[in-house]
């Protein structure tokens, strides 16, 4: 057997900005700026709440000089502090400490957040970091430009965007955020929905939410928004809430969106049960068997005519030869694919944009060809068509994702895993055919990582290979989601899921189509008479939507199913029988949330509804609903926030909803 090692520097990369618009050296890896050169144990390992699969990073906020010895205790992730242009962190008039002082008290276990919204400020800051070597950090401030201006000098930080107290739409917060060249926003934590924080996600943002005056109620409910990060008042409330309601092994709270690869979940050599890859005949299967993305990849004709294929070399698929480069859409169209009949033919992503805009599912774009025009036209016919919203572009070159932030900022970006973008020690195994991974320290992975997608404001998408579990619950802590591809089994696609990645890019979407994703209660609010119990209909969301001539896919009644569990969160109006029903024991206020097993290839997960409310009352009752807002938009049922399937449609002053 011989091995072969190649080690691709895990550095930073260059960057030089012009306006508001990146301009990337490539070439010859450059030495180390002052921003970037820090010591090797600039990274700290976070704690972390095991139980749960990739749970949100838990923020506290410093408020008062007590503050700074209070957070060594709670071993909050993150510690947010506000700054002023001495250099002190300041909370309202009343100064603290020095930004020295913090670092020193609070570096062994979290990483710095810094509130900055004078430009002569973050100056000030910036210069004391690069003199301390401090790299792992955030810049928080409500301005975009204050941001840009952050992340031009120091590429290595991580912008938030603070938007708590704002009433804006999901399009109008990811402008705003990618304005700033950050992937956080700051969030309320109160009006927040799943659908809204998904509609985020989905674009390739991390949400923090600020939860104040936290309960055990605001506790669960917050976490069940599948929010990234949690700002809290009172750590110890969401360390006793993670205890009791999501203590057992791999509880999910955030379930990881499902990507299409190659527009169908294409198998070996493109020969799918759905039909040829990149086919919008494969990519309708792959959306009704419960894909949230479907991934296409993107050339050029001979004639600039968009097409989808993933291959140059047209053999590879189809009965014909040369490349789709060197070949006019008028024969490119005529060509029929191998192993298949004659009635599919290569899209264009005209088509793909016109028949998935009517949907509610996202497209992940790859750029095949590196070139500026590409991104150009890909960027113009996004903007044609008004869909920013549902999509996002990945590609393997740095270049071209530079190309693409400065002909469409407001289009989430995503980095493949590649020369460009390798962060770790790559060891081939010629007699197996495979890599794997060298020995890296932690620290110089997230060094590697941060290194080489800072630069171009982009997410991480790793082979799914790359990255160890730690790793990627690291990199997440700090804000970024990783998105992993392209698993091929069951078991992969179990493993991954429990790995806590944001995305998963599979083959064969049909692996999970009889899967139960969501689980929801029927009602926001049920009132009971006491003595009597809470008729609660308990339901299940399977990853299908539909058979493919278009038959909606029935919920499974999970009501009397004894792998579900109902758990009272707060109130001692209701107690929990022997038989797992709800039942009112004095009158007064409870909130419960059901917790349901699952089995996978690895063993059992748990997934959760939405809270929901219970009133006993006196005499005679009978359940019946709330009247909440979402009753009354026809959006029945507590966990129905917990869906995937949908991206909220919000008016432009409508606040979260």
């Amino acid at each position: 057997m011989k091995i072969r090692k190649i080690f691709f520097a895990a550095a930073a990369l260059s960057i030089a900005f012009s306006g508001m618009v990146p301009v990337f050296s490539v070439g010859a890896e450059p030495s180390r700026s002052a921003a970037t050169e820090v010591s090797s144990d600039g990274y700290k390992e976070l704690e972390s709440v095991d139980s749960v699969v990739q749970p949100a990073s838990t923020i506290f906020e410093l408020r008062e000089t007590a503050d700074l010895s209070k957070v060594k205790k709670l071993r909050v992730n993150i510690v947010l502090a506000a700054v002023d242009k001495a250099l002190n962190v300041v909370y309202g008039s009343e100064k603290l400490c020095s930004v020295a002082e913090f670092i020193a008290e609070t570096s062994d276990f979290s990483v710095p957040a810094f509130e900055v919204e004078e430009e002569e400020s973050l100056s000030s800051l910036l210069e004391a970091l690069k003199e301390n070597g401090t790299e792992d950090v955030f810049i928080v401030s409500k301005k975009p430009e204050l941001l840009y201006s952050a992340r031009k000098q120091f590429p290595l930080s991580r912008g938030a965007l603070d938007l708590r107290g704002r009433e804006l739409s999901a399009d109008e917060i990811v402008k705003a955020v990618n304005e700033g060249f950050s992937k956080i926003v700051f969030l309320d934590a109160e009006p927040l929905t799943v659908e809204f924080v998904n509609s985020l996600r989905k674009r390739y943002l991390s949400v923090w939410a600020e939860d104040r005056g936290s309960t055990a109620n605001s506790a669960v409910k917050t976490i069940l928004t599948g929010v990234n990060g949690i700002a809290t008042d009172s750590p110890q409330t969401y360390s006793e809430v993670y205890r009791k309601f999501f203590g057992k092994p791999n509880s999910v709270v955030r379930d990881p969106f499902i990507i299409g690869h190659r527009g169908s979940g294409a198998t070996e050599g493109g020969y799918s049960v759905y039909g040829p890859e990149n086919t919008l005949e494969s990519a309708e299967k792959a959306f009704a068997d419960g894909a949230d993305y479907i991934e296409i990849d993107v050339h050029f004709t001979l004639d600039k005519e968009l097409v989808v294929m993933h291959d140059s070399l047209i053999g590879t698929m189809m009965n014909a030869k040369g490349t789709v480069e060197t070949t006019s859409y008028a024969d490119l169209k005529n060509y029929t694919y191998k192993n298949f009949d004659d009635s599919y033919r290569i899209p264009t992503l005209r088509q793909f944009i016109e028949y998935f805009k009517p949907t509610d599912c996202m497209l992940v774009i790859e750029l095949k060809d590196y070139s500026k025009p590409l991104a150009e036209a890909v960027a113009a016919l996004i903007r044609e068509y008004d869909f920013e919203n549902q999509c996002v572009v990945i590609c393997f070159s740095k270049q071209s994702l530079g190309y693409m932030y400065q002909a469409l900022p407001s289009v989430g970006l995503g980095a493949l895993s590649s020369d460009d973008f390798r962060v770790y020690e790559k060891i081939y195994d010629e007699k197996h055919d495979i890599y794997k991974n060298g020995d890296l320290l932690l620290s110089d992975t997230l060094r590697g990582v941060f290194g080489a997608i800072q630069n171009y404001n982009c997410v991480y998408n790793p082979g799914f290979n790359v990255l160890t579990e730690e790793m990627i619950r690291q990199i997440q802590l700090r804000g970024v989601g990783v998105h992993a591809w392209t698993l091929t089994s069951a078991n992969l696609i179990d493993q991954y899921r429990m790995q806590g990645c944001a995305s998963l890019t599979i083959d064969g979407v049909a692996m999970l189509a009889e899967t139960i994703r969501t689980i929801s209660a029927d009602r926001t609010e049920y009132k009971t008479a006491v003595g009597k119990e809470a008729e609660v209909r308990l339901s299940g969301k399977y990853y299908s939507r539909s058979d493919y001539e278009g038959n909606a896919t029935a919920d499974a009644d999970l009501t009397d199913d004894s792998l579900a569990e109902p758990m009272l969160v707060s109130g001692e109006a209701f107690e929990v029988t022997d038989g797992n029903r709800l039942k009112a024991v004095k009158e007064g206020t409870s909130t419960a949330v059901y917790r349901y097993k699952m089995f996978s290839s690895l063993g059992e997960y748990y997934i959760y509804s939405q809270p929901f409310t219970l009133i006993a009352e006196s005499g005679s009752g009978e359940a019946r609903g709330c009247g909440s807002l979402l009753e009354l938009s026809g959006l029945t049922g507590a966990g129905i926030a917990l869906s995937l399937l949908s991206i909220p449609v919000l008016k432009k002053k409508e606040k979260y909803l």
